[in-house]
């Protein structure tokens, strides 16, 4: 039993952590904590959103255009972006090692060198650990605000750099700040006035699953934020790819189960990147999963 008991919050990385890494963790009782750095991998130059683009456009669907009318870029459109985080799970009796994925769809306007984004979260997968597996339920998924965010461009050519700066994303959870969204304590127990019930369920916070094993199956309540940078490159006019920066938190309000609510340490190992291509302006959360090989060139690297 206690080898099902450390790993019930090791594949628990926040309902929220958007966009992101759209990640999770935090500190006090029933916690996760990350703070994470994250190494370059290089990622070859691909124009797979570009070609998908044009073969599964149906009559009458909108394509985006590459370039702009005065030879620069043209950002604007329908984006699909996957974070694949390779990330060490430790209790203090033990660990383990996987990558977490994410998928959000963001669309994206450029103005000279100034662009907007905003990310919704399509898809948010664990890896399963010592036989635990966590499940973000659609209503989870689908109540988890979008991210808005604005970037400056250094050129209005390829090459050029795409980070968040002094503007990072930050992701909240189940729960309205009264004051600074990036650094307020996070709710500890349901009945507080900040916390809201996100995906309508009856229960605090949001509601995720757990599968223990043994241990038999739950939920647990969550209110999270994630504060994340992105230091990237603009590869091609339908790709944008780099790695990323992040420290997040998440707070278990309660749980189906006491045991449920075990705390765990998550920190990201080397590798980790996140991946935008371009796609049909039509694209919809559904279509951008249900092809994500496809649109990313295959699954995330195996890790370790």
């Amino acid at each position: 039993m206690k080898g099902s008991r450390l790993t019930i919050l090791a594949a628990l990385v926040c309902a929220g952590a958007a966009v992101s890494a759209w990640g999770c963790g935090g500190g006090g009782g029933g916690d996760v904590v990350i703070d994470a750095r994250s190494d370059a991998r290089q990622d070859p130059v691909s124009d797979v959103a570009d070609t998908v683009a044009q073969e599964d456009a149906r009559p009458g669907d909108t394509v985006t255009g590459d370039e702009g009318t005065s030879g620069g870029l043209n950002l604007t459109g329908t984006w699909a972006q996957r974070n694949c985080q390779n990330e060490h799970y430790q209790t203090t009796l033990g660990g383990g090692d996987g990558t977490r994925v994410s998928i959000a769809l963001i669309t994206l306007t450029q103005t000279g060198l100034t662009v907007t984004e905003s990310a919704k979260v399509c898809d948010l997968r664990v890896p399963p650990i010592t036989g635990t597996q966590v499940t973000f339920p659609a209503a989870a998924i689908n109540s988890i605000p979008q991210i808005n965010t604005t970037k400056t461009l250094d050129k209005d050519a390829v090459g050029a750099k795409y980070e968040t700066g002094t503007d990072p994303l930050i992701q909240l959870v189940a729960w309205n700040p009264s004051s600074n969204p990036a650094s307020e304590a996070l709710p500890t127990v349901p009945t507080d006035p900040r916390v809201y019930d996100q995906d309508s369920d009856g229960k605090p916070g949001a509601t995720v699953l757990i599968d223990a094993g043994i241990l038999g199956r739950g939920e647990l309540y969550v209110v999270a934020r994630a504060v994340m940078n992105l230091t990237g490159t603009v590869k091609s006019p339908t790709e944008i790819s780099g790695t990323m920066h992040f420290t997040s938190e998440q707070v278990t309000l309660d749980a189906s189960k006491p045991i449920f609510k075990a705390t765990t340490t998550v920190t990201e190992q080397a590798g980790s990147t996140f991946k935008k291509v371009k796609l049909p302006t039509t694209m919809t959360c559904d279509q951008v999963v249900s092809q994500e090989n496809t649109f990313f060139g295959g699954a995330c690297p195996a890790y370790p």
